[in-house]
């Protein structure tokens, strides 16, 4: 069974007095929508850089092995494509939680490895240390 991410809507506010009465709602973009969508310059938009954009989940997409996503019930590809098929805002989630992992260890998990044990023999290694090297002139 996969784990089906959560939708978003938003529903559009007007200022215009013209717009009264509109009502507009929308999914929340891709991705791939906010990179098509980022040469269009409406006032108060913010600016992105498609490119910085895609090289940041493209990395992501690089990294991931497996997920369990679906949309409307079908497998999402652990690809980039299936990364950038996905809302931004559920794939930072997903980012900030892969950053969190691997940046701060567990607190469940062991404390790391040991030191090990010294064998009989290592011990039996004598550790002297070297006379200073005296240079050939």
């Amino acid at each position: 069974m996969g784990f089906e991410a959560p939708e978003t809507l938003f529903r559009l506010k007007f200022e215009d007095p013209d717009m009264a009465g509109l009502e507009v709602t929308v999914h929340e973009p891709t991705i791939d929508d906010l990179m098509a969508m980022s040469g269009i310059d409406a006032a108060g938009a913010k600016k992105m850089d498609p490119a910085a954009v895609k090289t940041m989940f493209k990395a992501f997409a690089d990294l991931l092995d497996s997920w369990n996503l679906t949309r409307k019930g079908v497998p999402v590809p652990a690809t980039l494509e299936g990364v950038t098929s996905q809302s931004p805002g559920f794939m930072m989630k997903v980012i900030a939680a892969m950053d969190k992992t691997i940046i701060q260890p567990d607190p469940t998990s062991s404390s790391g490895s040991s030191a090990g044990e010294t064998s009989g023999l290592e011990n039996s290694i004598p550790m002297t240390p070297l006379p200073p090297s005296q240079g050939s002139s």
